[in-house]
């Protein structure tokens, strides 16, 4: 694995993790959009154990399906999707930020040095489409193209 300057300073960081470890967020670091810039963008998804699948997708139906999530990440070019084991239904509580919401939160981010953000339910409950915009867009900010 070619690692270069930013992830091995993260990395440096975790110097009592074993190296299977810092291989796997390596490989994070590494992958999608933001690869290799030293930040993340992940799809978190929770069960719905925290507020139940209709609180998250009920404004966006197509999220109920369990295979929507990862082919959203990995359409968007995201750098993981987190998840449990099992039938996936829920995001996060509440509903999705308007769209100059959400990007104006990452930019206070980014701008803050912060590494990246996690993006649930504004994600979940658009259609894909402008799911996949919203992601788009939300790498272009933390690569400094936007």
């Amino acid at each position: 694995m070619d690692l270069n300057e930013p992830v091995k300073k993260i990395l440096s960081f975790y110097e009592s993790d074993n190296p299977g470890t810092k291989a796997n967020l390596a490989r994070i670091l590494l992958q999608g959009k933001l690869g290799g810039t030293g930040r993340l963008l992940i799809l978190p998804v929770d069960q719905g154990v925290e507020h139940g699948p209709a609180r998250s997708f009920a404004p966006n139906p197509p999220a109920y399906d369990p295979h929507y999530h990862y082919q959203l990440a990995i359409e968007a070019g995201l750098s993981a999707y987190a998840a449990p084991l099992g039938f996936l239904e829920a995001g996060a509580d509440g509903e999705a930020k308007d769209l100059d919401g959400v990007f104006a939160e990452v930019r206070a981010v980014r701008d803050g040095g912060g590494n990246g953000s996690i993006i649930g339910r504004n994600t979940f409950q658009r259609p894909k489409k402008d799911a996949l915009d919203m992601l788009g867009k939300i790498a272009k900010i933390y690569q400094a193209k936007d």
